[in-house]
This record gives structure tokens, C-alpha cells and sequence, in this order.
């Protein structure tokens, strides 16, 4: 059923008004970065990967979430803020298997660390 004519909003309306300046407000915010954190989803515990020491973007870690102290979001990027080229060896190898976390990437040590 459609609003009566008189309730339809219009650009004279103050609701049409409030929403744009919200939308205009939010497509203004400063942005960091162009990772994206969802590819942590795809790996096993992608969420609770330790930040290492002396790399940048580390985020507070949530207790509640089994996280540890602090976090590193960009997986796959030398940066934990991601969005950082060339990436890491992880990264690459992540690329090549078109994101799709396996067996063989899981035994892979792609970042040399010594463990899998």
C-alpha cells in the first residue's frame, strides 16, 4: 500500500535531509587503509593471529574472543593495518590458492617462521 501523498518524503522533507547529510557524513570519513580484514575469515583462527613484535597496525586483542593481546589484521601484509605491497610470502601463497584455505597451504611454512 503507498503513502498518501501528503506523507511521501520529498527533497523539502527534513527526514530526505537528515539521511543525505548522514550518507554525505559517512562517504567523508578518512578511511586507513585498503585491506580486507574478511580475508582473515577465510583462514583457521584468522582473528587471533598474534601482532609480532616491532609491526605496525596492531590492534587490541578481545579476551572475549579468545584474542591475544594484541592482533594483527592484515594477514598476508608485512603491515598488520594490510593494504601494504608487495605481501608477505603468506599472502602470496594465499593468492596463488585463490584464497582457499587447504591442507597443503595450512603445512605450508610460507613465512619461514618454523611452524605451520
Amino acid at each position: 500500500q503507498r503513502a498518501p501523498p501528503s506523507m511521501a518524503p520529498t527533497l523539502r522533507s527534513p527526514r530526505t535531509w537528515a539521511v543525505a547529510i548522514r550518507a554525505s557524513l559517512l562517504a567523508a570519513l578518512p578511511w586507513d587503509g585498503s585491506a580486507f580484514p574478511s580475508y582473515a575469515l577465510h583462514v583457521p583462527n584468522g582473528r587471533r593471529v598474534r601482532c609480532p613484535d616491532g609491526v605496525l597496525g596492531c590492534t587490541p586483542g578481545e579476551a572475549f574472543l579468545c584474542q591475544p593481546e594484541s592482533v594483527c589484521t592484515g594477514l598476508g601484509h608485512f603491515s598488520c593495518t594490510g593494504g601494504s605491497m608487495p605481501l608477505n610470502p603468506f599472502g602470496e601463497a594465499l593468492v596463488e590458492n585463490n584464497f582457499i584455505w587447504t591442507r597443503d597451504l595450512c603445512e605450508a611454512d610460507s613465512d619461514g617462521d618454523g611452524l605451520t
